[in-house]
Parts: structure tokens; sequence; C-alpha cells
């Protein structure tokens, strides 16, 4: 768990210095913490692509579990 830490910090400083990252997980509360833009694939499409906020809210959903 520390080494996930670590790494989710790192990733969250390059992205605040400027680097766009492409970050895939099925660990929804990861992606709701890490990404400002979420794209959710249905065999290989994407079906949505949206910041979170314009998601969850279009959806009336609280997170990323309640959007699939």
């Amino acid at each position: 768990m520390q080494s996930r830490n670590a790494i989710i910090s790192f990733l969250k400083d390059i992205n605040k210095a400027g680097t766009t990252l492409v970050y895939t997980s099925h660990q929804l509360n990861e992606a709701e913490d890490l990404c400002n833009s979420v794209a959710l694939f249905d065999q290989g499409s994407i079906i949505v692509r949206d910041s979170l906020a314009n998601l969850l809210e279009a959806h009336k959903q609280d997170g990323l579990e309640g959007l699939f």
C-alpha cells in the first residue's frame, strides 16, 4: 500500500507540473481521486467522456461505481 501511495503522489506531482497522464484502472476510488476527465469504454469503444464532475452530475451519481 505504501508503494501505491508513493506512485499516486508522484503521478499527481507530475500532472500538476503540466504533464498529461492517461491512467487506466479498475480501482474506481483511485480514478476518482486522480483524474479530471474520465472516459468509460465498452467493448473497446468510448461510450462517454467528460469531466468527472459533469458525468456525476448528469447521471445523478456520487461516484464512478454508480456510473457503471
